[in-house]
């Protein structure tokens, strides 16, 4: 048999996401970097362990006695992990920490693996067509979940270049052939997200339905959570599973682990991901939009409110911030001075929720930002209906508004101003009877222009009285069996007013609502887990806001 390498791209100063590496830090009775190494050399296929790095760093240092029966290699080059697509990657993953794939642009978690240049050297550096590819920071992969990749690669060979499965994040391994590297290589801004991904150019069916995902316990597949020792959030869930696990932790396969992890409560103090509306006003008000339904009569956020929250937001270190809500954020005179202070205080992803109906200077002025996402409610693809959807006809005004932003970001990613592809511009559409004859064209027109593109449900808010605004979605969406609101675990509206809604669904907030002006945002975040219990425990029905809603399901 071909020799197969466990392949680790390895930083011993930053990770994936940008924050210092952790990869020296200790973890049970060894570093992180030892903890992955062992497991990685446990998988049965593997011939060799190649730690593939940056020039003039020693990885070898971290794993002393790592108790390593396979010979541990480094392969080192001025390119291991950092490319022109670096920056667009990392910001696509900021608001799908928990999950395998949901990335924009299809982006999954195997792409904090890449490039694929340095791991395609490697493998021929040692001579070998296949490789499983592991975070150096996955210090739980499970072996055995690996080796089934493994298996079904080896068994069909060039017919199956790439094999996975829908483990989160640093429970498993992704297998890949040389060939499949090669194409990463010729097409480098697109990585594994674009293989897996719908392409409107070549359309295909998911690929977690065809027989290069292998199936692994649902317990496993279901759990929305980060196994990657990077944010303080998720290290912290890692070393307390291994502590918990103790010895056991040699042999323990993912089951165990998301077994492990059910007793290791997260820490409440912030969720990850946050809207704050700095304003309810838009220039627009068809019948898609909420304020053609609902009087939002509430003042602008006075900047330094503002600042103060996100301030306390950066606390978290991995916290994803949407400027926007139910307003649009450009509208806010001081939302480049918000923005800043975000950055400086932390917040490791911020994204702008706007409509786009600015003059030119608020573009440049958007561009030299420090953002991640730029989020644009287009809503069509034709004048007619966006003037029938959104109640004005400036169709033409914001089209060029999208060509400006695009080339003039583009122009500065060429004249080494700013990283490739950053920010992301994302158009999104509410799909209503009035834009559905534009949702296919509007698809794949930004998809292939921007890279992603969003389709949203319609939604109704909710009041004491019921929904604020008539249902508009061509058919209902809602699975027929209710569950536990997804959203409450990992989401927290903050209104304009300083108020915190239950839900994005909550537009006017309820009397008793925290506000963040006069408590802690942690502790309006701990005043909401009354709610979240509630649903755990299935008592959703006894919630007014909750009992008629047709949103719990969406992600």
């Amino acid at each position: 048999m071909a020799e197969v390498l466990a392949l680790i791209p390895t930083d011993l100063d930053r990770g994936f996401l940008g924050l210092p590496s952790r990869l020296a830090e200790t973890l049970g009775d060894r570093s992180v970097l030892a903890q992955t190494v062992r497991r990685a050399a446990r998988i049965r296929q593997v011939k060799r362990v190649v730690l593939v790095c940056p020039v003039g760093q020693e990885p070898l240092a971290l794993l002393g006695e790592a108790e390593v029966d396979k010979p541990v290699e480094v392969f080192r080059t001025a390119a291991a992990g950092d490319d022109r697509y670096r920056a667009m990657r990392t910001s696509a993953w900021k608001w799908a920490l928990g999950s395998w794939r949901g990335g924009l642009g299809g982006m999954t978690c195997y792409d904090a693996l890449l490039p694929a240049k340095p791991l395609r050297e490697a493998m021929e550096e040692y001579g070998a067509a296949s490789a499983i590819l592991i975070g150096a920071d996955w210090p739980v992969v499970d072996p055995k979940l690996c080796e089934n990749l493994l298996d079904l690669h080896l068994k069909h060979g060039a017919a199956m270049q790439i094999v996975f499965n829908q483990a989160p994040p640093g429970l498993s391994g992704i297998v890949v052939g040389t060939d499949l590297l090669d194409r990463l290589i010729e097409s480098p801004s697109g990585g594994f997200g674009s293989l897996m991904a719908y392409q409107p150019s070549r359309p295909q069916a998911d690929p977690v339905g065809k027989d290069v995902c292998v199936q692994i316990p649902p317990a496993v597949r279901n759990r929305a959570q980060r196994f990657v020792y990077d944010t303080a959030e998720a290290a912290a869930r890692v070393a307390a599973i291994v502590d918990q696990l103790g010895s056991g932790m040699a042999d323990a396969d993912a089951s165990e682990i998301v077994g492990a992890a059910d007793t290791c409560l997260d820490d409440e103090g912030l969720p990850p991901q946050v809207t704050l509306e700095l304003t309810a006003r838009r220039l627009v008000n068809g019948p898609i939009v909420a304020q053609h339904h609902v009087a939002l009569e509430r003042a602008d956020m006075s900047v330094g409110a503002a600042v103060e929250i996100v301030r306390q937001l950066g606390a978290r270190g991995d916290l994803a911030l949407t400027l926007g809500g139910l307003g649009d954020a450009l509208l806010h005179a001081h939302c480049a001075e918000i923005v800043t202070a975000a950055h400086e205080a932390g917040v490791m992803g911020i994204a702008i929720e706007t409509d786009l109906l600015v003059d030119e200077a608020a573009l440049d002025a958007l561009l030299a930002m420090p953002i991640d996402v730029v989020s644009v409610r287009l809503n069509a693809d034709t004048a007619g209906v966006y003037e029938r959807a959104m109640g004005v006809d400036r169709f033409g005004e914001v089209m060029s508004n999208m060509e400006r932003l695009i080339n003039h970001r583009n122009r500065q990613a060429q004249d080494g101003h700013r990283p490739v592809g950053v920010p992301w511009i994302v158009p999104r559409l509410i799909k209503t009877a009035e834009t559905l004859p534009d949702m296919e064209r509007f698809f794949d027109r930004w998809v292939h222009f921007t890279g992603h593109a969003v389709i949203d449900p319609a939604t109704t808010g909710r009041g004491p009285d019921g929904d604020l605004m008539p249902a508009g979605s061509p058919v209902m969406m809602a699975p027929p069996k209710r569950l536990a609101c997804r959203q409450l675990e990992r989401r927290m509206s903050i209104h304009a007013d300083g108020r915190v809604a239950l839900c994005d669904q909550d537009w006017l907030c309820r009397d008793d609502a925290p506000d963040v002006t006069r408590v802690s945002v942690a502790d309006a975040w701990r005043s909401l887990a009354p709610t979240r219990d509630a649903h755990g425990d299935g008592r959703w029905h006894e919630l007014p806001l909750c009992a008629g809603c047709a949103e719990w399901h969406r992600p």
